[in-house]
């Protein structure tokens, strides 16, 4: 068994930005994805829901392709939500897009803060707009909060709620090569 350390953030969006996600159906979509991860062997860091989007932190293992869990995170919850979240067999869906970074370990717990923090994040409009891209366009889950949160640069993540300047391991040093 190969030894590895990977770690993921990955947010997606329900279809068309609506705001359907109901503390009831975040449950389910939540044990949702930790049952897909341990199916896979996937460890899941944390769970973050918001109305309209979801943030996971993991870490997959290299036999896994990042795509194929995330597709199968979407396909299940969405599946679940449409039997068991009063939704009817069309009526919910993820958009197809969704974003995901990969980021070291020293930078996992201001992650998992972010993650675990979300509803009061997106209140306070204090959200790390790199982590809320779902594509290339810029687009995200929540554009109104996202005008208020901080400008982000070359990907960088801010440390805490205050302070818009990354870890020192997610910083990129002036040549464009990743921070150590």
């Amino acid at each position: 068994m190969p030894y590895w350390r990977l770690f993921y953030h990955v947010v997606w969006a329900t279809r068309g930005r609506q705001s359907l996600l109901l503390p009831r159906h975040a449950a389910m979509v939540e044990e949702t994805i930790r049952t897909v991860c341990r199916e896979r062997g996937v460890i899941v860091q944390a769970v973050g829901l918001a109305p309209d989007h979801v943030h996971v932190v993991a870490s997959i293992p290299p036999a896994h392709s990042i795509g194929e869990v995330v597709g199968q995170w979407k396909g299940a919850s969405s599946h679940r939500l449409r039997r068991d979240g009063d939704f009817g067999d069309d009526a919910f869906a993820w958009q197809k897009e969704y974003g995901v970074h990969s980021f070291g370990e020293r930078a996992l717990a201001d992650v998992l803060s972010y993650v675990r923090s979300q509803p009061e994040r997106h209140r306070l409009g204090r959200v790390w707009t790199a982590l809320e891209r779902i594509d290339d366009r810029g687009e995200s889950p929540s554009a109104p909060g996202l005008s208020r949160g901080y400008p982000m640069t070359d990907g960088a993540l801010p440390v805490n709620n205050h302070d818009p300047v990354p870890p020192r391991a997610l910083q990129r040093p002036s040549n464009g090569e990743p921070g150590h």
